[in-house]
């Protein structure tokens, strides 16, 4: 009998990210949760029902996000950045997420990757860590739309936990 360690291996096969060159638009932000009676269902996301964002993904393999929602961004009274009260600027900057770095797509089984190595983020904990998405296109109505979803659970500021489904436009 064996009694060693059993060590699973993930075969990852690299694939073209030309699919994702361009500048995309966010659709829409939800939360996918399931129930412990297997039950499905979704939540409006962190950026709120009318989110605002753009990725871009260069050739060259360089990927930029910036998100936020309009609700955070219809707090105008913010007359100067740099000297407003920080109470002022947290309600503008904690609902935002954006961060840098390359990124690279590859098979993951059936799923494809997206993994995005942070190097410059609002949020310093992500700073070196790879970000990975499981992401999709399809063709709706003349629309080219990207579906990334988080393989990590994410927590929604109310408790709620699950994954979230993001949906962009490709607009260049």
């Amino acid at each position: 009998m064996y009694y060693g360690t059993i060590i699973q291996t993930v075969i990852m096969e690299s694939i073209s990210t030309a699919p994702l060159w361009g500048t995309w638009k966010l659709v829409s932000c939800r939360l996918r949760t399931i129930s412990n009676e297997g039950v499905e269902s979704f939540h409006v996301g962190p950026f709120g029902s009318d989110p605002l964002g753009r990725i871009t993904m260069t050739p060259d393999g360089y990927f930029s996000v910036l998100s936020t929602s309009t609700e955070a961004t219809s707090q105008g009274h913010i007359s100067n950045w740099s000297t407003g009260l920080a109470e002022d600027i947290a309600t503008v900057a904690r609902p935002m997420v954006t961060y840098c770095g390359p990124f690279s797509a590859w098979k993951e089984g059936q799923d494809s990757i997206l993994g995005i190595d942070v190097e410059v983020a609002l949020n310093p904990t992500l700073i070196g860590v790879t970000m990975k998405r499981i992401w999709t296109i399809q063709q709706e109505n003349n629309r080219i739309l990207l579906a990334l979803k988080g393989k990590e659970q994410h927590t929604m500021p109310n408790g709620v936990t699950g994954q979230l489904e993001l949906l962009w436009e490709k607009i260049l």
